[in-house]
């Protein structure tokens, strides 16, 4: 900011300084809100390209919650496998303390069962029956013992 206002002061022609002092109002007030803007400390939310569908990895504190497992219906592709394990290990996630899924359609649930499968969850977290889940995403829930929480409106 300093150097925007040295700038500003310093001899130019016309012209310059005429688009100078917006540019330099403009940085100047950027950097304020930036500076100010209110932090969570070590809250981090992370969209993962899954194509079709969604998946969101929400980190606070050490504890990773994975928001849906994207997946595309009539797919061939395990959304699982070949898009979110792979992301979540790339950034280090080794266990999760929660799968939140949102709601129970194929581009939310597709990649679920093989991080299920895959990483330690300690919970499941959903607003529906787990009787209306596909039958190997429930299987994969039973095998690993991994506790259900059914959220409530």
């Amino acid at each position: 900011m300093l150097v925007g206002l040295l700038m500003i002061c310093l001899p130019f022609g016309r012209q310059r300084v005429h688009w100078l002092t917006p540019s330099t109002l403009l940085l100047a007030t950027v950097t304020a809100a930036w500076t100010t803007q209110p932090q969570i400390a070590g809250l981090q939310v992370t969209a993962i390209s899954v194509g079709q569908g969604d998946a969101t990895l929400v980190s606070l504190a050490g504890s990773h919650y994975l928001v849906d497992g994207g997946g595309l219906p009539g797919s061939s592709i395990d959304a699982g496998e070949q898009l979110v394990g792979p992301a979540l290990g790339r950034m280090g996630v080794r266990q999760l303390a929660g799968v939140i899924l949102t709601h129970n359609h194929p581009d939310h649930t597709s990649g679920l069962t093989y991080i299920i499968r895959r990483f330690p969850v300690a919970k499941f977290y959903l607003a529906e029956k787990v009787e209306d889940l596909e039958p190997e995403l429930q299987q994969a829930l039973h095998e690993k013992k991994v506790k259900i929480e059914r959220i409530r409106k």
